[in-house]
């Protein structure tokens, strides 16, 4: 018996990202657009070589973050390979980051533990 494939060594990223004041809403509206087109967004991810993404809406009364975690084979190429896509969702994206997102006071959060069932 072979045994199952090995798997591939994974990087992983945790970033929380303050949402433009007044915005809120807009990044949300996006995020259920987006759940419904997600056969275009694995393809893109597939090329990228994203395994998994995650996004959480943190609100207070100092202002909205999202809490954005990716895990990719490689972190920066897939960055790249996001920043120059084609893509007809990914541009789309870019424009509601840009719009919504205030990167400029992001911060990268510290990954703990990251645990990897089975492939099912």
């Amino acid at each position: 018996m072979l045994g199952a494939p090995p798997r591939v060594a994974m990087q992983a990223q945790c970033v929380r990202i303050p949402i433009v004041s007044g915005k809120t809403q807009r990044f949300v509206d996006w995020m259920a657009e987006v759940n419904g087109r997600q056969a275009e967004m694995i393809a893109s991810m597939r090329v990228e070589g994203v395994r998994a993404e995650a996004m959480f809406l943190e609100r207070s009364t100092s202002g909205d973050a999202l809490v954005f975690y990716m895990q990719a084979e490689d972190l920066e190429r897939a960055q790249q390979v996001f920043a120059a896509s084609t893509f007809a969702i990914d541009a789309l994206t870019r424009a509601i980051i840009d719009e919504c997102w205030d990167v400029g006071r992001a911060t990268r959060l510290e990954v703990l533990l990251e645990l990897l069932g089975p492939a099912y």
